[in-house]
């Protein structure tokens, strides 16, 4: 589990590094704003979000769930290498890994949307990092886009 939000937290910042320079060349930046996330003080995200065309968000969601499930199968296959119990019960420990994953495969739309509801909501909050954005909707136990905007409502600027 560790491992997959690494590697989607990873693709994430690779990202959001290419999105950063691009609104620094284009000289995209929120000066005259406070920003709550270290990582929003050049750029707050959400409005470079609210600026790209829909497929570029979508398509952006979609590389996120893939490392999301890049990353899941990845720490399945050490769990089953580390348990040296795989060995007598490989089928029990595979069949783990496949009943414990959530079905993520054609919801980038879905995601997209929701992370654009949330900018469109909420737009003093749109420096909110779009990776702790998708991390709170991909949880275990995914936050709504109020209980997101009330978490980042209680960071002080």
């Amino acid at each position: 589990m560790v491992v997959m939000r690494k590697v989607a937290i990873l693709l994430l910042i690779i990202n959001l590094a290419l999105m950063t320079l691009l609104a620094q060349t284009t000289g995209e930046h929120s000066e005259s704003r406070r920003a709550r996330f270290p990582e929003s003080r050049t750029t707050w995200e959400g409005e470079v979000w609210i600026r790209w065309e829909f497929p570029i968000r979508q398509w952006f969601v979609q590389a996120a769930l893939a490392g999301y499930d890049a990353g899941y199968d990845e720490a399945c296959r050490n769990l089953m290498l580390a348990d040296k119990s795989a060995a007598d019960h490989p089928k029990s420990k595979d069949d783990d890994c496949v009943n414990g994953r959530r079905h993520l495969r054609g919801e980038a739309a879905k995601y997209s949307k929701a992370m654009t509801d949330f900018y469109t909501r909420y737009p003093e909050d749109r420096d909110l990092p779009i990776a702790y954005l998708v991390e709170m909707l991909l949880d275990p136990k995914p936050k709504t886009l109020e209980e997101i905007h009330a978490w980042v409502s209680n960071i002080s600027r």
